[in-house]
């Protein structure tokens, strides 16, 4: 459970999408759908890939200013797990 409320000092919701700024990350399967979603509700994202680790990643603001992190991850290499 994570509760995000809203205070005076929260970031302004129309402010610049940073990727490099406090935020909560979410690991998602579908990354296009997801984009899919984010344009028919009309919400304002950034996109981002890491050249070299098959990272990919959007970058959205809640309604009150928070930032928030959808991504897929390559998988676990076998000699980790």
């Amino acid at each position: 459970q994570i509760h995000l409320i809203e205070h005076a000092s929260a970031p302004d919701p129309a402010g610049e999408i940073g990727t490099r700024a406090d935020h909560v990350a979410s690991h998602v399967d579908d990354l296009d759908a997801a984009r899919e979603r984010l344009t028919a509700a009309g919400i304002e994202f950034r996109e981002n890939a890491v050249p070299g680790r098959n990272l990919r990643q959007i970058f959205f603001r809640d309604p009150d200013g928070h930032h928030i992190e959808l991504a897929t991850y390559p998988p676990t290499p076998p000699e980790i797990t």
